[in-house]
């Protein structure tokens, strides 16, 4: 009976340090049963935590560098080489890298906006010459040069008027197109501005 007493000491003895150890550090070895000489003395920590540890931070830097080559991967597909031509001089400098990239020269989008006041009162034409642009509903010829080739009348960022020349132009337009002096879904083609001309001089 007391052996059975001792033998239940020492197995509490060994969990009580066990859950100590366990508590202190991550890394804990030896067997869970065994002798109270075995439960005294500490564990010694094991050197393959650390080397994981590494491991696993060196793929985690070298996943990153990997994504900072993706990203800048496509600035590099904008870059292109100049050809050589045969039977041209070469000198040293052209072989240099900010000679020999041939960069894409992206186009310009258009202003969306239009000019200032002051800019658009010393371009427009309409406000130099103090014509009212309604009054020339009949010119189609000058009604052409503010209309796309598709009908479409040209926005203020494009014609450079003010903003009274603008509307005024505008309803010239219209009312041109439903008097049938300019066609309503294209541009007035060269051969037309004679009949156009015609039916502006002759019926109004």
């Amino acid at each position: 009976m007391f052996a059975c007493l001792r033998n239940s000491r020492a197995s509490l003895a060994q969990v009580c340090s066990l859950r100590a150890y366990s508590r202190s550090s991550p890394v804990m070895a030896g067997p869970l049963f065994g002798t109270a000489d075995s439960a005294a003395t500490p564990a010694e920590p094991d050197d393959t935590r650390p080397s994981a540890m590494q491991g696993l931070a060196e793929l985690v830097q070298s996943a990153a560098e990997q994504e900072q080559d993706a990203a800048a991967l496509p600035a590099t597909l904008l870059e292109r080489l100049k050809p050589f031509k045969a039977g041209k001089f070469v000198s040293p400098n052209h072989l240099s890298r900010e000679h020999r990239i041939q960069r894409i020269e992206r186009r310009p989008k258009e202003p969306t906006m239009g000019p200032g006041r002051k800019e658009a009162q010393a371009f427009d034409a309409f406000r130099k010459l103090d014509i009212d642009p309604l009054d020339e509903y009949k010119n189609a010829v000058l009604l052409r040069s503010f209309v796309s080739e598709m009908g479409k009348i040209h926005s203020r960022a494009k014609t450079g008027l003010t903003w009274r020349s603008q509307r005024r132009v505008g309803k010239a337009i219209r009312r041109a197109r439903a008097m049938g002096i300019i066609p309503l879904w294209n541009q007035l083609e060269r051969r037309q501005v004679g009949r156009a001309l015609y039916v502006s001089t002759i019926l109004y």
